[in-house]
């Protein structure tokens, strides 16, 4: 069976040299019109994987093909050519386990009533990019530099590593988030565009991670890039 992870098209070719070689399948998201030009192919603003079902904007839907886990999904707001924030931010949700962090007023009507049918819990935040801002470790755990999320996960029992922010470069913006430059693609694999080792933090993240029985691997020895997430979807 393929392995499947949703990238941004600018990955960096090494970390997606990387990613191949460990026998995925990459779809590389182009720009999204709907979106502001500098994160509109970022895949945490037009995908979201909750539990084994993966959200997608219908705009872009044909990139996916026809897998049944593929919930195609219409915006909140249908008028207007570009969405900006907070109203772009209808997919940037993380969810571990069975806690969904989001904007809740922001998110996308047909993700929360997923998540309401499935009984996960809505953990409000005020951070919109709340996926960029989250690193999942495993179903009770994460990674963030963000105080909200760090205290409202703490709330519901998931276990939170809070590291200093500005160390994850992204074009156009001051820094990037460390949820926005990682994913796990694997049950116990959590992946980074660029070296986490360059972090600051790396060996408390090493630390942590390694206490969650979850491996760390830098998939090229670039600079941390925010790239919207890595997703895998299959």
């Amino acid at each position: 069976m393929s392995k499947i992870l949703v990238v941004d098209e600018n990955i960096y070719e090494k970390s997606a040299q990387s990613l191949e070689k460990l026998g995925f399948s990459l779809i590389k998201m182009p720009k999204n019109d709907v979106l502001e030009e500098k994160i509109s192919s970022h895949p945490d603003m037009s995908v979201a994987r909750i539990k084994n079902d993966i959200f997608i904007d219908s705009t872009i839907a044909h990139l996916f093909g026809e897998a049944a886990s593929i919930k195609k999904c219409q915006r909140n707001r249908t008028s207007g050519s570009v969405y900006s924030y907070p109203e772009s931010i209808e997919f940037n949700c993380a969810a571990v386990g069975d806690r969904l962090i989001c904007y809740e007023k922001y998110t996308n009507k047909q993700i929360l009533e997923y998540a309401n049918k499935c009984g996960m819990k809505i953990v409000n935040v005020k951070q919109g990019y709340s996926k960029c801002s989250v690193c999942v470790v495993n179903n009770n755990a994460i990674i963030t530099e963000d105080d909200s999320i760090e205290r409202e996960a703490n709330k519901c029992g998931i276990d939170v590593l809070k590291i200093s922010k500005g160390h994850v470069k992204l074009h156009g913006y001051d820094y990037g988030f460390i949820g926005g430059c990682s994913g796990l693609i694997d049950e116990n694999l959590l992946a980074f565009n660029g070296s986490i080792e360059i972090h600051p933090d790396y060996d408390r993240i090493y630390e942590f991670c390694i206490r969650h029985c979850i491996k760390i691997i830098s998939l090229s020895n670039e600079n941390l890039y925010d790239i919207g997430s890595i997703i895998r979807i299959k």
